[in-house]
């Protein structure tokens, strides 16, 4: 997007990663040019990292884990709602969890993955996400809980 070279892309993204704990939300805050005025004003382009990663092929990565499967089973026969909620875009997050076993149109209620036009949900909505999927639900925000299951390599 800034058209330099990988050197000084890795070191903006550095940057961003030690400040504000994630390299790419140099691409989603649009603060870029706060911090390196040489690059100009840019608005946030959701569509450059979404595209690049949904070229990665996750085959061989990943595997059903029993115990995230159990779980996820355990939660679902109790009848508590299920949502998830990926910064990893769509397209190669539905490969991840195909691969982990998990099809998240039938094991949610509610699947907030990152879109190419709206981005990723963490990064862009912060902590309003969970108000968004309290508000979805039709439930209170407190009345919420998290759970975070990570979906790790092989």
């Amino acid at each position: 997007m800034l058209g330099v070279d990988y050197s000084t892309g890795k070191g903006i993204a550095d940057f961003f990663r030690s400040h504000y704990g994630g390299g790419e939300k140099a691409l989603f805050s649009g603060k870029l040019h706060e911090h390196f005025p040489q690059y100009g004003v840019y608005e946030p382009n959701f569509s450059i990292l979404y595209d690049e990663m949904c070229q990665l092929d996750p085959a061989g990565y990943f595997a059903p884990d029993e115990e995230v499967l159990d779980t996820l089973s355990a939660i679902r026969r109790q009848g508590v709602r299920a949502a998830a909620i990926t910064s990893t875009p769509e397209g190669l997050s539905r490969q991840i969890l195909a691969l982990a076993g998990i099809d998240p149109d039938i094991q949610f209620d509610l699947y907030y993955p990152y879109t190419a036009y709206a981005g990723p949900p963490k990064m862009v909505r912060g902590e309003a996400i969970f108000a968004d999927v309290a508000a979805y639900f039709g439930t209170d925000p407190a009345k919420c809980s998290v759970l975070e299951i990570r979906i790790l390599t092989i």
